[in-house]
């Protein structure tokens, strides 16, 4: 999933766009029922610091959503949201 990132972000860059729209989905998270992946929480905050550290280092301002997250135990899908704060203000601090 890194490598992926690692890729697309940079063209984002090149555009210089005014602001990035993020939609830090819960869904890839390996206990949802509609997901192929096998990521877990710690993935998933990974994922999104390195979003908010490169909108960051190139001066671009973020709006985010939380989405999905359908896993049974709610309090999982809290803690992966959760992690999608604390990795914002990592970014930003």
């Amino acid at each position: 999933m890194m490598d992926v990132m690692d890729e697309a972000l940079p063209l984002l860059a090149a555009w210089k766009p005014d602001l990035m729209l993020y939609q830090a989905g819960a869904d890839p998270y390996f206990e949802d029922p509609f997901s192929p992946l096998a990521l877990d929480a710690d993935d998933l905050g990974a994922r999104d610091f390195r979003v908010f550290e490169f909108a960051r280092s190139h001066s671009i301002p973020v709006a985010w959503v939380l989405a999905g997250g359908y896993t049974r135990e709610i309090s999982k899908v809290v803690r992966i949201h959760m992690g999608t704060f604390n990795a914002w203000r990592a970014a930003w601090e």
